[in-house]
């Protein structure tokens, strides 16, 4: 244990003092490693072998995305990203491109980890049924967030809130959608669309006034947490009931390893030719384009950290050919965060009207079109670069067709 975090709060204090810990490979014990250890060599070691597992899916890997790129072109399509971007609101490869170079020029973000095992399951669409009536939604929402302890109740860090909120926004998306058609219910929208809702909610977890709304030191509990905490922190004076500002103005969001992940996603799914990507090793795409965005440096000899694209699913399903829609709605969602909420974040007027013009319609209207409705204009990317403290000389997107 001397070379793990035993601090009050570390996932490995009690039970486990004094003994040895197998940390399992598995993101949430990744992430818990990175966020809570204060041992750099154990931080690093512990990220380099997550990045080396599954050795065996690098050959498979590298078929599926092959035998994409044929597929689309025995369909007549230059690629496989240009045959599934038709249908979205950025519709060339061409446009991600730029986007994504403007990303990495213009902004210096922070790598931010994201739990793993955080999501929101539709488990019934709502519909219009024929007799007039609607069908009663159902969605879950399934959440991986810290246990409790024997003398302390179960507290959601900060990092966890900001992965909870944007969960909660596809159940608020799904559970107030009122789309005539089960297809087009809630978040089930264009791809690069339908993560803007869900990204919103997350503005609220940084408006001080939030989360203090929401916070309560557990010490104001009861009477025995309260004595647990000061005989184990040696103090005399409780600490505040709610989150301080002073806090909540200290924390930081963003990363830059999405920048580098969406490269790798265009530039494996929109190959020059068929040939190309058949003699393309991904790993040597990855690594360069991961270590240019983060400043990350793999080992000088001993673990091989070439199969991290393996390790994550987004490639195989869900994300493929549209990685980038992880940024790209942080962009429409910073737009109307800034428009709509930020000088008032608890407006019912400005929380009814966001609710009947874009969680009601899902994906049963154009989603562009839903945007401009709500902004007043098309969509500018100078909102999320002033979220960030840059500047951009960008006025609009003009839509990509």
């Amino acid at each position: 244990m001397e070379n793990l975090s035993t601090d009050p709060g570390s996932i490995w204090n009690g039970e486990h003092e004094n003994t040895k810990t197998h940390i399992q490979l598995k993101k949430p014990d990744v992430s818990a490693v990175l966020s809570q250890c204060s041992v750099a060599s154990t931080r690093r070691e512990d990220f380099l072998r997550s990045l080396a597992v599954f050795p065996e899916n690098i050959e498979i890997f590298h078929e599926t995305v092959v035998l994409r790129d044929e597929a689309a072109r025995l369909l007549g399509f230059s690629s496989f990203a240009a045959q599934k971007l038709r249908h979205q609101i950025v519709k060339s490869p061409g446009d991600i491109g730029k986007l994504l170079d403007k990303l990495s020029v213009h902004l210096q973000l922070l790598v931010r980890g994201r739990l793993g095992l955080y999501s929101s399951y539709g488990v019934r669409e709502g519909y219009l049924k024929d007799n007039g009536q609607r069908a009663t939604v159902i969605t879950a929402l399934v959440c991986n967030a810290s246990s409790p302890s024997k003398d302390r109740p179960a507290l959601i860090q900060h990092r966890e809130l900001i992965t909870i909120f944007p969960e909660l926004g596809h159940g608020m998306h799904d559970l107030l959608g009122k789309s005539m058609y089960a297809i087009f219910h809630g978040h089930r929208t264009v791809p690069d669309f339908v993560e803007a809702p869900s990204q919103l909610l997350e503005y609220w977890c940084w408006v001080p006034e939030c989360p203090q709304k929401l916070s309560c030191h557990y010490t104001h509990l009861s009477p025995e947490y309260r004595k647990q905490w000061a005989q184990t922190n040696n103090a005399t004076t409780q600490p505040p009931e709610t989150i301080p500002e002073t806090f909540i103005q200290s924390l930081i969001v963003l990363t830059l390893r999405q920048v580098a992940f969406s490269k790798v996603d265009m530039r494996i799914h929109n190959p020059d030719s068929q040939r190309a990507i058949r003699n393309t090793s991904i790993g040597e795409v990855y690594i360069p384009l991961l270590q240019d965005m983060t400043s990350l440096r793999g080992p000088e000899g001993g673990l091989d950290w070439r199969n991290g694209y393996v390790t994550t699913s987004h490639y195989m399903w869900d994300q493929e050919a549209n990685y980038y829609s992880y940024l790209f709605t942080r962009i429409l969602a910073a737009d109307i965060w800034f428009s709509s909420f930020r000088t008032n974040p608890t407006s019912q007027e400005a929380g009814l009207r966001y609710r009947r013009m874009v969680l009601e319609n899902g994906g049963g209207r154009d989603e562009w079109e839903v945007l401009i409705g709500v902004l007043g204009r098309e969509p500018r990317p100078r909102m999320y670069s002033r979220d960030l403290g840059d500047q951009w000389t960008l006025d609009g997107f003009n839509r990509y067709y």
